[in-house]
């Protein structure tokens, strides 16, 4: 017996070939050999494949969507994450309190006569034609 089963195989197929290549017509040979060598020349001169070199492009936008489907969106609220949200009563304390230490300082009144006013433009123009009514 053979130390592999496929090698005794192989040797009965390999006399079978042999014995049916002896047995062939010629003129079928001759075109099967010329089949074989149509078919050779046609693997030899086969063109690669036009979307090869697009290959590490495709690659690189198939990364693209992957990350941007697994992105983490931001959050969804219109407030900084950063700024804490206060109640409206709490706003409306902070607002009491700075109207109160305001009229308790009589010195920012003071203050605030002797500032010049600021003038828009609506303002100036409407001031330069008074003086050109008079």
């Amino acid at each position: 017996m053979s130390d592999h089963p496929d090698d005794d195989l192989e040797r009965r197929l390999r006399a079978r070939f042999a014995q049916t290549c002896k047995t062939l017509d010629p003129a079928i040979r001759r075109e099967l050999r010329r089949r074989r060598d149509t078919a050779l020349e046609s693997a030899r001169t086969r063109r690669p494949a036009l979307w090869l070199p697009l290959a590490p492009a495709g690659a690189m936008a198939a990364a693209f969507v992957i990350a941007l489907a697994i992105w983490p969106a931001p959050p969804r609220s219109g407030r900084l994450a950063s700024v804490p949200a206060i109640s409206a009563e709490a706003a409306q304390e902070t607002a009491d309190d700075t109207a109160q230490s305001l009229d308790d300082d009589p010195d920012f009144y003071l203050w605030l006569a002797t500032e010049p006013v600021a003038e828009d433009d609506s303002t100036s123009r409407s001031a330069a034609a008074q003086e050109g009514d008079r």
